[in-house]
């Protein structure tokens, strides 16, 4: 006996949950990301080099409120690399789309929207091995904080990094090509000179102080310092900066994942 399997009629199928190919992808991407010699060099190897530079220069045994000023350092250093390596993952949906695989996971029943979270994600775990090996740098380089505080501000950036996440993606959509890359690349200096992570706001004008308030890393900044410095003079400002900054870049990339199935 041969059995043979009828089809449903179309009329009576159900779409397919995005959920039942979200994982798999989800992992394959993660293994590709940790395992391509070239994303480990840009997104992990880089910004170690970067906290070895710069985040050791200022640690010496001037005391803050939960630790020293080499732990402010590597908090702001450490945020920026994570920064870097989430915002240049996500930019790779920038390349995909030229190619064209955007406009094929749109024919599948993951879809586009599916799949870009899906790149969010990795992008996030890729973050969080970049966040703990300059920390172990820095704990190995002199920076010195609080048990608690080490683990409040590891966390903080963790979730704060839903930020650049989202600003690789909208630049990603918007350029459409490798430039993201290198829009991506001077974009995310800029604005971590601006928001205070490699010079205090204090050393520049009025003019800047005031300025940084409005970028994106601004407010990022201020929370992940804010158990270290015991949150004096935090302002509550730097929470409504997050959620703008979050809000804005979400319904822009919503907005624009349109464009990545376009022809």
């Amino acid at each position: 006996m041969v059995s043979v399997t009828v089809a449903k009629p179309l009329s009576r199928r159900t779409p397919t949950s995005p959920m039942l190919g979200f994982w798999p992808v989800t992992r394959k991407h993660i293994g590709i990301a940790l395992t391509n010699p070239w994303n480990l060099v840009f997104t992990i190897g880089l910004p170690v080099m970067i906290y070895l530079i710069f985040g050791t220069v200022d640690a010496g045994d001037i005391r803050l409120p939960h630790g020293n000023v080499g732990a402010a350092v590597l908090i702001s250093m450490a945020q920026y690399a994570t920064i870097m390596a989430i915002s240049m993952l996500t930019a790779d949906l920038a390349i995909e789309a030229a190619k064209g695989w955007t406009r094929t996971m749109a024919l599948t029943p993951l879809g586009v929207k599916a799949y870009m979270f899906a790149k969010v994600l990795v992008s996030v775990v890729v973050g969080i091995i970049v966040l703990l090996l300059i920390f172990a740098l820095g704990h190995l380089t002199g920076a010195e904080m609080d048990f608690t505080v080490w683990l409040q501000s590891f966390g903080l950036i963790v979730i704060l990094s839903i930020v650049p996440a989202l600003l690789g993606l909208v630049v990603a959509v918007m350029v459409g090509g490798e430039e993201a890359y290198g829009v991506l690349g001077g974009a995310t200096a800029l604005l971590g000179f601006l928001s205070g992570m490699f010079v205090r706001l204090e050393q520049l004008n009025e003019f800047f102080q005031s300025f940084a308030k409005f970028t994106p890393f601004w407010g990022m900044n201020q929370i992940a310092l804010g158990p270290l410095l015991d949150w004096k003079d935090f302002e509550a400002l730097a929470i409504v900066n997050v959620v703008a900054w979050v809000a804005i870049m979400a319904v822009a990339a919503a907005f624009l994942s349109k464009r990545l199935t376009n022809r």
